[in-house]
């Protein structure tokens, strides 16, 4: 026994940590920092939340680059039970926020986006602790805008749900989405962009965690 703990302290598997849940609510230490800008590229495998951006509760803008005609998710996080989507949808620039899968909250533009190269946009603005104004925009102009009354506080991934990015997961975050949701236009890439500081509410992942299980 006295040799295991040697070994344990080689290694570096100390300290031990049997609590409940933990695992959900404690990050493990990471080698690679956070980053304030994150490149995604369609066709990807599914990024873990533990290494995507977290954009909750903090301003955050998502920005695609592609060439239109074409329908289909731009990039995605979570599932439909929690999560957030950008995509196009009846020609249409639409965000969508699932709250736990117990409600959604759309920012739609009125027009369609003509076709051609362009910028689609979703930017979101903090108003208050998990509330703000979400924003559309096409090639930096805005074309809708809606309040969000209330921005996942948890994790989005308790489900195993990552981000995706030209394509939905099995489980879409919008309930009107039939996956895969293949974006079947052009999309170059995706860039998130979050400032301020990174937001965690421990006691809503832990809540998210018991009701998961």
């Amino acid at each position: 026994m006295e040799r295991w703990w040697v070994e344990a302290g080689r290694y570096d598997v100390l300290p031990l940590d049997n609590r409940p849940i933990s695992a959900w609510v404690t990050d493990r230490p990471m080698s690679v920092p956070a980053r304030r800008r994150y490149t995604y590229y369609p066709g990807a495998a599914q990024v873990p939340e533990v290494v995507a951006p977290n954009v909750r509760n903090r301003p955050h803008t998502v920005t695609a680059d592609v060439v239109l005609p074409g329908e289909g998710t731009l990039i995605a996080q979570g599932s439909g039970l929690g999560g957030w989507s950008l995509a196009v949808t009846g020609g249409r620039l639409a965000y969508v926020h699932n709250l736990g899968g117990i409600a959604e909250c759309s920012v739609v533009s009125a027009l369609p986006v003509p076709a051609g190269r362009h910028e689609l946009a979703f930017r979101f603005e903090p108003s208050g602790e998990h509330r703000g104004t979400g924003r559309l925009l096409v090639d930096g102009n805005e074309v809708a805008s809606a309040e969000i009354p209330r921005f996942t506080p948890g994790r989005f991934s308790l489900t195993g749900a990552g981000v995706t990015c030209g394509y939905s997961g099995n489980l879409p975050v919008s309930a009107t989405t039939v996956a895969p949701s293949t974006f079947t236009g052009t999309l170059h890439r995706v860039v998130v962009q979050v400032d301020g500081d990174p937001y965690v509410d421990a006691a809503a992942d832990a809540r998210a965690a018991m009701l998961s299980q």
